[in-house]
């Protein structure tokens, strides 16, 4: 309990500062910028301490954490004595939304650090991946954070999100096991809260905003895909082979009547195949899967527990947005205090936000400059060639300021491919009903009822642009492969009409009422249109191939941004519903009212299924993510401790290699280098292999060689201090291994398990 107070209250204190600085600069938005200031607190934070690190101005300590939180005190206190009548007007005037909007960010948080109490362990997918660089990051005192399976390497991987979790780590003197779970749970209430405060900021009606505000919260924290209501039927209702074969989704298949009927799934980890629901399996769902694609919601996330860069990154994309907000508001003629500071802040959180995930750059910096390309729509007196400026000037700051970690960052992106699989469309509305139960009716009704003026070519043709960008690039884009499957134009013609429709929609209104509310909501109804239209049409080539990754990324964030637009147009359905029309417009409203009531319960079914699936398999009540460990195997734990306090950050250490479970156990939980390990993630992140092997050559060489000069010399090359014999070691390699180590080394922990050497250099 008091690591969660003390893990809140830092998180807070950061976030008042934030909001202080930032007062007088977002005035134009109804909360003065309060939902995103945690959000902007740690991004300047967070992005301090990395400036430090990497120029070596002084060791990024928690020392030096320390002062640049005083540092950035200091100024908030100037300001808010300036402004304390402002401030404590805004407060007395404005103290039910910020109540409104902590108390979600508190409530958001609560609820997924029970989940976590209940299922601390991080020890499964994908986690001991997050823990390591988490890990790594929290031990980098200088320079950027080494890769901890790859000795003498940095991470080639995203790894800005877990430096900004390390800060308030090592801020709140908390093992990384503790933050773990911690930071998992801050991320949902962090996007909760930023949610909330985009709906409010851009909704004028008071009594509305609260309630929209909230759903949108949990629509993108909460909401799920319908898989867990087939997941069901398919473990509980008489069906036939031929009906679960034309749906054709991994873990579904024909059930007999259950005598024994329960309300959830009870397949173990059935959960997890509903992001597994675009595949293909041949025409008789008999064969291997040619599409093989990931669709998480943040939901998911959460529960899995994968701190992922695209997870950690959703709630800063909306703070950005929420900024871009404000920029359609600034004087581009005129430089004052204000609109630098405005500026500033956009160019914190564009970099902050890409260098989280490096996937939302394309995605910002078309929001970016859409930004002001809409401000064109409804200023055409405005240069066009003005308008770019700004953007472009932004952008280049943005990955001026990245520029050490690019240089650093190796990828295994290819290029540009077409498509040659595609989603069905049952699949996709397996995924997206919950929402588009709602989006789709509003905007047919919206564009079905658009008034012409004037300028109806200037609305068709960025419609039409827009629509039709991402068709180009796939004509231009080469084609790797032909695969059979569902046709192109069974789910991309659909999403492509719903852009056009949106676009349309969003543009018209402007064009009309300037940049309102319902223009806002239609264009990021729009992009998420877009962002699912895309790999349809084409992908970004990495290793494996496919669009694999490309859906992933782009569908999660066109989630986030379908769950805000689904909010608004509940609140539209009310609104419809209020008014008084014939009676077949009537019943038409009420039954979409009803689909919808339908298609929401069939996504937010998965909630309490899925957590009641994922806590009867924990036995474990903690926040510590490494219980298991400790109390089951607790030589291991107390080697963890040992070396954490043995060894410094350049040290190496020597551990057997592998891939999942316990591969990397000592490296992942301490940070320290160890030769390599995890070498299939190792190809996906650096897209090489001939070192690869010969590091694990020379691994298996020290532990089994009989030859001391043999191994001290790639001890010595690999610049490793320090080795392990444990059970890890015994299964790998066997029994007899690391028989020169007591003659280049000594023992320095010894349990009836384990052994570490100190190699003599």
């Amino acid at each position: 309990m008091q690591q969660v107070l003390v893990w809140l209250i830092l998180i807070e204190i950061i976030g008042i500062v934030s909001f202080l600085i930032t007062f007088k600069s977002f005035q134009a938005l109804s909360d003065r910028g309060f939902a995103i200031s945690k959000i902007i607190g740690l991004s300047t934070l967070s992005l301090l301490s990395w400036l430090i690190s990497v120029t070596n101005i002084i060791p990024r300590n928690t020392l030096t954490l320390y002062l640049i939180l005083i540092i950035l005190t200091i100024p908030a206190i100037m300001l808010s004595y300036y402004q304390k009548r402002e401030i404590k007007i805004f407060i007395l005037s404005n103290w039910k939304p910020i109540w409104w909007l902590q108390s979600l960010y508190l409530i958001f948080f609560l609820v997924f650090i029970i989940i976590r109490y209940y299922a601390p362990l991080i020890t499964h997918t994908e986690q001991p991946m997050d823990f390591a660089f988490l890990s790594a990051s929290m031990i980098t005192n200088s320079g950027v954070p080494l890769d901890p399976w790859l000795k003498g390497e940095t991470i080639n991987y995203y790894y800005f999100g877990y430096w900004i979790f390390s800060d308030i780590s090592k801020l709140s003197f908390l093992v990384p096991e503790i933050s773990y779970n911690l930071a998992i749970s801050t991320v949902p209430a962090l996007l909760a809260i930023s949610s909330a405060g985009l709906v409010f900021n851009v909704i004028k009606e008071i009594k509305t905003r609260f309630w929209v505000g909230t759903i949108a919260a949990l629509f993108s924290c909460f909401l799920s895909n319908t898989y867990s209501v087939l997941a069901w039927l398919s473990e509980n209702l008489i069906s036939s082979k031929n009906f679960w074969n034309s749906i054709c989704i991994e873990g579904l298949k024909k059930s007999e009547f259950s005598e024994s009927l329960v309300w959830y799934p009870t397949q173990f980890w059935w959960w997890f195949n509903s992001t597994r629901i675009i595949n293909f399996f041949g025409a008789n769902c008999d064969k291997n899967g040619s599409d093989y694609t990931i669709t998480e919601t943040p939901f998911f996330s959460y529960l899995l527990g994968d701190l992922h860069p695209h997870v950690m990154g959703a709630p800063f994309v909306i703070a950005f947005i929420t900024i871009c907000l404000l920029l359609t508001k600034i004087n581009i003629s005129k430089i004052n205090i204000r609109s630098v500071s405005l500026i500033t802040f956009t160019t914190l959180l564009l970099t902050i936000s890409n260098f989280i995930n490096m996937w939302n750059t394309p995605i910002l910096i078309s929001i970016l400059f859409m930004t002001f390309i809409v401000r064109k729509i409804y200023q055409p007196n405005i240069p066009i060639i003005r308008l770019f400026i700004l953007p472009t000037t932004i952008t280049l700051i943005s990955f001026l300021i990245m520029t050490p970690y690019i240089l650093n960052l190796g990828n295994s992106i290819t290029g540009i491919y077409a498509s040659h699989s595609h989603t069905s469309l049952k699949h996709g509305l397996i995924i997206w009903l919950p929402l588009w139960i709602l989006i789709v009716p509003y905007m047919i009704k919206d564009f079905l009822t658009s008034q012409i003026n004037k300028n109806i070519k200037q609305v068709i043709f960025v419609s039409v642009t827009v629509t039709l960008i991402p068709w180009l690039i796939k004509v231009l884009s080469p084609l790797k492969s032909i695969s059979d499957g569902p046709s192109l134009l069974e789910f991309a013609v659909p999403v492509s009409l719903m852009v056009f429709i949106s676009i349309f929609v969003a543009t018209n209104h402007t064009i009309k009422k300037g940049l309102n509310e319902d223009s806002i909501f239609t264009y990021l109804i729009g992009l998420g249109f877009l962002l699912v239209l895309i790999p349809e049409l084409f992908y970004i080539g990495d290793i494996f191939e496919n669009r694999m990754n490309t859906i992933f990324k782009f569908y999660y964030q066109a989630w986030i941004l379908f769950s805000l637009g689904a909010a608004y147009s509940l609140k539209k359905i009310f609104e419809l519903m209020q008014k008084k029309g014939s009676f077949k417009i009537d019943l038409i409203i009420k039954t979409w009212m009803m689909l919808s009531l339908i298609g929401i319960l069939s996504g937010l079914y998965f909630v309490p299924t899925s957590i009641k699936s994922k806590l009867e398999d924990s036995e474990f009540r903690s926040l510590n993510g490494l219980i298991d460990i400790k109390e089951k195997k607790p030589d291991i734990y107390q080697a963890i401790i040992f070396i954490r306090n043995q060894t410094n950050p350049e040290d190496g250490i020597l551990e057997a290699t592998g891939e999942w479970d316990e591969s990397g156990i000592f490296s992942r939980t301490t940070g320290i280098q160890n030769i390599i390990n995890w070498p299939g993630h190792q190809i996906q992140w650096r897209g090489s292999l001939d070192e690869l092997s010969i590091r694990n050559s020379d691994v298996e060489t020290i532990y089994k060689t009989y030859n001391n000069q043999l191994a001290k010399d790639k001890l010595n090359f690999y610049s490793i201090k320090y080795g392990v014999v444990g059970p890890n070691e015994v299964i790998k390699y066997g029994n007899k291994i690391g028989q020169t180590f007591d003659d280049i080394g000594y023992v320095i922990f010894e349990t009836s398990t384990i052994k570490i050497y100190e190699f003599n250099n």
